[in-house]
C-alpha cells in the first residue's frame, strides 16, 4: 500500500506545502468576503437604503464569510492527518490516479499505492460533503425569500447560478465518494 511508494517523504513535504498555500489562499477569501461585504452594506447605507435592502445586498456576503471562516476549524482539524500524497505528485502522476479512480484499477504499483491513498481519505473525509449540502440548502432558501420578495432579476439569476454550483459541488463529491470506495472495493 503506501509502504511501496519509494518517494514518499518527498510527496509528503511537497503535500503539506501546497496545503499550507491553500491556507493563505482561504485566509484571503475570508478577508475579501468580509471587506467587500461591509463595502457594499456602507455604500448601501450611504444611498439611503432601507434595512431591509441593505441587509440582502450584504446577506449572500456575509454567508460566504461566514462558511470560509468555518472551513479554517475544518482545514485545521485536517492538517492533524497527513494529506493525500498524490497531493504532492506531479500532474501527469495526478492525472494517473484519477485515471485509476475512473477506470477502478492500475497496472502500475505506485499509481495503485497513490490511489489507494487518496481513495482511503477520500472517504474518511465527509466534512465537504456536509459542507456543500449545508450551502446548497442555504443558496436554495436565498433564492426563495428573494422570489418571494419580488427580488429582480439579477439577483435571481445570481441566487440560481450559486445554487448551480452548490448542486455541481455536490454532485462531484458525490461522484469522487463511489470512485473511491469501488477502488477499495467497498461499494
Amino acid at each position: 500500500m503506501v509502504e511501496n511508494i519509494a518517494d514518499r517523504e518527498r510527496l509528503l513535504a511537497a503535500a503539506l506545502a501546497r496545503r499550507s498555500r491553500a491556507h493563505w489562499i482561504l485566509a484571503g477569501v475570508v478577508a475579501f468576503l468580509a471587506v467587500a461585504g461591509a463595502l457594499i452594506g456602507l455604500l448601501a447605507a450611504g444611498r439611503g437604503m432601507a434595512g431591509r435592502d441593505v441587509l440582502l445586498a450584504t446577506a449572500p456576503l456575509a454567508f460566504f464569510a461566514l462558511v470560509a471562516a468555518a472551513l479554517i476549524p475544518i482545514v485545521r482539524r485536517r492538517d492533524l492527518q497527513e494529506p493525500a500524497l498524490v497531493s504532492g505528485a506531479d500532474k501527469a502522476t495526478q492525472r494517473a490516479v484519477q485515471a485509476a479512480l475512473r477506470t477502478g484499477s492500475s497496472p502500475d504499483a505506485r499509481i495503485d499505492a497513490l490511489t489507494r491513498d487518496s481513495a482511503g481519505k477520500t472517504l474518511r473525509d465527509s466534512a465537504q460533503l456536509r459542507l456543500f449540502i449545508v450551502v446548497a440548502g442555504v443558496e436554495l432558501v436565498g433564492a426563495t425569500l428573494q422570489i418571494i420578495g419580488g427580488a429582480g432579476p439579477g439577483s435571481l439569476v445570481s441566487a440560481l447560478c450559486l445554487l448551480l454550483v452548490a448542486g455541481l459541488l455536490i454532485t462531484t463529491n458525490v461522484l469522487t465518494h463511489r470512485r473511491s470506495s469501488r477502488y477499495l472495493g467497498r461499494g
